[in-house]
């Protein structure tokens, strides 16, 4: 389900983030975010969105894929538990001016061309707390999309730096080419 949805151009950012108050060491966390372009029977602007384009964005935060270099994305598949008790990715988008879960389950990073990193998600969303729910919607749906991220580079090379040195990351680091020891990794064919 959730043809209603259709995803724009999608980021891959990364950062050094920590929380003593929350038990949260640090750690190096990828965020995905991109604009969906909702498609209803019945146009709905405001106040459904925030504007009057029928438009919102989806937001993965706090990514844990372990110590792996971004230039080894490539070639791997995470998959996440899914569920509010279990430990997943951070993510929502928000409708009607109320903010709903989404999980991410599966991400597998293919082909990276220059600035593009292509990419497969697994996504469950979760529209309970939309009331009414508009026709052509449903409360809860999965949805798998291949789309490119862009990365900027530079940006991605220094939060790395920052993460060897900030985290003592130096060999056990996954740089490309390099295999695999962390939760949820696997190879797989390129896409």
């Amino acid at each position: 389900m959730g043809e209603a949805f259709t995803p724009g151009a999608a980021t891959l950012t990364a950062r050094v983030f920590a929380n003593p108050h929350a038990r949260i060491p640090p750690t190096l966390f990828y965020d995905i975010a991109f604009p969906v372009r909702v498609s209803l029977p019945v146009p709905i602007g405001r106040p459904l969105f925030s504007s009057d384009e029928p438009v919102t964005d989806v937001q993965l935060e706090f990514i844990d894929l372990g110590p792996v270099e971004w230039r080894a994305l490539p070639g791997r598949e995470f998959r996440f538990p899914s569920g509010p008790d279990e430990e997943y990715p951070d993510g929502g988008v928000y409708l009607g001016g109320t903010h709903h879960s989404v999980f991410l389950t599966r991400l597998q990073f293919a082909e990276l061309r220059g600035e593009s990193l292509a990419a497969t998600l697994d996504i469950d969303f979760d529209l309970s707390l939309l009331r009414p729910l508009p026709e052509g919607l449903e409360r809860e749906f999965s949805v798998r999309w291949q789309l490119p991220l862009a990365v900027d580079p530079a940006a991605m090379d220094a939060v790395m730096a920052e993460a060897r040195q900030g985290l003592g990351w130096g060999s056990k680091c996954a740089e490309p080419g390099a295999a695999a020891d962390r939760r949820g990794m696997s190879a797989f064919p390129d896409v």
